[in-house]
């Protein structure tokens, strides 16, 4: 009988072998798998990049158009056809606007005409600042994608050069934190360019809606605060990459990033679609605003000088007191300070977006003081507006003194009704 000793410790050898051999196709199977793992992921946060900078871009130019005053002539052109129906029936119905009988609904009219002016106009501004706050989220979540692209770069190179040594971390450390730097930097450098080309600003603490940063020292502000924004995110980015060093598995860290890839997109389409929202409401409150003051604008000039006219003469030769007087008289109030309002609005906020708009509104602001100055004397010319003026909430927020005698919606650049002459001093 053989000895079974050499038998033993070859039977014992073979075992050991084939388990070594088995680790290692194992292990090879598992990188393998860490590397699909880790390339699908840097292919899906490359896809998310790229489409995200195409939105941004969409955002960009659909935001500087907003602020464009070209942008707003073309809008309130392309209403003006789509209003052509109303302006129509208006022109058409010159003598009933004119007709006592009928001048309450028409009044009713015009109050809501102005009222809806008002709410457009806001409604738009507010829309205004939620995008503009959505679009610099967007840039900041595409920082983020750009810094997880770099991080997933990194792991790759790092499974495809296992067993990793403390050198080779640090180096992958290295890399990443000099990309999240150079597009910090790159961030700040671009939005300075923007600043310089295009509108820009932030909103402002009375009223929280955004107010365009027009003096150097106001820009200055807005740009250090962006900078404030971007080193923050780099800081904590740049702590981020450290994983790199101190994760104890690569393969867990890949699908740790995977992840955080997966909750980005979610956060992405998320703020797209409400930018994309607020877009929406931007622009459906434009063509509004615009449809409104199309239609106010034609009451006034076809109707309403002549309406106030006609019940100035009544009075003064008959002594005649109908009903219609104190009504016209509030119609044209609430519209003469709604427009005031407007003016203040725009240039408290410094939106010149609307110059070509708020030129005709201050015409027919100061034909409605005219008016009311000269046809409606026992009411003491402009005082009601004034007074319905101070009790606005809206005007309160934006309400300042008055250093230009250009500033037109200001009460104290109004001409002032005399009470001991015969029209306005």
């Amino acid at each position: 009988m053989m000895p079974l000793a050499p038998f033993t410790s070859a039977a014992s050898a073979a075992a050991s072998l084939a388990s070594a051999a088995y680790g290692s196709l194992r292990g090879s199977e598992e990188e393998a798998k860490g590397l699909r793992e880790v390339s699908q992921a840097a292919e899906r946060a490359q896809g998310l990049a790229i489409h995200l900078a195409d939105r941004l871009s969409t955002a960009r130019t659909d935001l500087d158009s907003a602020l464009s005053p070209s942008s707003v002539v073309r809008g309130i052109r392309e209403v003006g056809y789509r209003a052509s129906s109303v302006l129509q029936r208006l022109r058409s119905s010159t003598v009933e606007l004119l007709s006592m009988e009928d001048g309450p609904t028409e009044s009713a009219e015009v109050l809501g005409l102005s009222r809806q002016l008002w709410e457009c106009w806001h409604s738009k501004h507010m829309a205004l600042t939620a995008a503009e706050r959505l679009y610099l989220t967007l840039l900041s979540e595409s920082r983020r994608t750009a810094a997880l692209m770099a991080e997933l770069a990194a792991v790759q190179r790092l499974l495809q050069e296992e067993p990793t040594t403390e050198l080779s971390r640090q180096k992958a450390v290295e890399s990443c934190s000099a990309q999240i730097q150079a597009q910090a930097l790159e961030a700040v450098k671009a939005f300075e360019g923007r600043a310089r080309d295009y509108p820009c600003g932030c909103p402002h603490t009375r009223t929280g809606l955004l107010r365009i940063s027009r003096r150097e020292e106001d820009l200055s502000s807005v740009r250090e605060a962006f900078q404030a924004l971007v080193c923050a995110e780099e800081a904590e980015l740049l702590a981020q990459a450290k994983e790199l060093l101190v994760a104890p598995d690569l393969r867990t860290l890949t699908s740790t990033l995977a992840r955080r890839q997966v909750f980005w997109e979610e956060q992405i389409e998320e703020n797209w679609q409400q930018w994309s929202h607020q877009s929406g409401l931007f622009h459906e409150a434009q063509a509004g605003a615009a449809d409104c003051w199309a239609q106010l604008r034609c009451a006034w000039t076809l109707a309403l000088p002549m309406r106030a006219k006609a019940q100035h003469l009544l009075e003064v030769t008959a002594g005649d007191q109908t009903e219609q007087g104190p009504a016209l008289h509030k119609v044209l109030v609430e519209v003469a300070a709604t427009l005031a309002l407007l003016g203040a609005w725009a240039h408290f906020h410094n939106l010149r977006g609307d110059g070509s708009v708020l030129s005709e509104v201050q015409a027919l602001f100061q034909s409605l003081l005219e008016c009311l100055n000269t046809r409606f004397e026992k009411y003491q010319g402009t005082a009601a507006v004034r007074e319905m003026l101070r009790a606005r909430e809206a005007w309160q927020l934006v309400e300042a003194p008055s250093h230009r005698p250009d500033d037109w919606w200001h009460p104290d650049n109004w001409p002032r009704w005399n009470e001991q002459a015969e029209g306005p001093s």
